[in-house]
């Protein structure tokens, strides 16, 4: 297979004008190809099926309206109305932990400054894909997250 890439080696003086141009035309779209790829990537958007023992110490503070805790590449967070909600936690923009700010009832990258509804929709970019949203169910004192 090293054959393959022999041309890579042959100086620049000893090439034509013409095969120095398909040579850069070639490096230049194999360069903007592989750009594209990588942009397009998906954020990992886990499947899940956990609980949360709202009064253990990992789940306590969601006894609070506004808290919020990362639990297996989730957020989750409580409303200010009281209503458990999550949504992956990683920004769909630049792969940053977003958080919750309770108060305004929305998710927020501090990196990119995006923010997502309570729902993962994305109410102001530069994000322009949705976090992935999970059901949620309360029993007890026990929150399980699924999805």
């Amino acid at each position: 297979m090293l054959w393959h890439f022999t041309w890579f080696i042959v100086p620049l003086s000893t090439m034509k004008r013409n095969r120095i141009s398909s040579f850069t035309g070639i490096f230049l779209s194999l360069i903007f190809t592989a750009s594209l790829h990588l942009s397009c990537t998906k954020v990992n958007q886990p499947t899940v099926d956990f609980t949360i023992d709202l009064n253990g110490a990992g789940g306590a503070v969601l006894n609070t309206k506004g808290g919020y805790v990362y639990d297996n590449g989730v957020i989750i967070a409580r409303t200010t109305t009281g209503a458990y909600i999550a949504v992956t936690q990683i920004c769909t923009h630049d792969g940053s932990t977003v958080i919750f700010q309770g108060p305004q009832n929305v998710f927020y990258c501090q990196s990119d400054y995006s923010q997502y509804a309570t729902s993962g929709a994305v109410v102001a970019g530069p994000a322009t894909k949705n976090l992935k949203s999970y059901n949620t169910s309360v029993s007890g004192n026990t929150l399980r997250v699924w999805g």
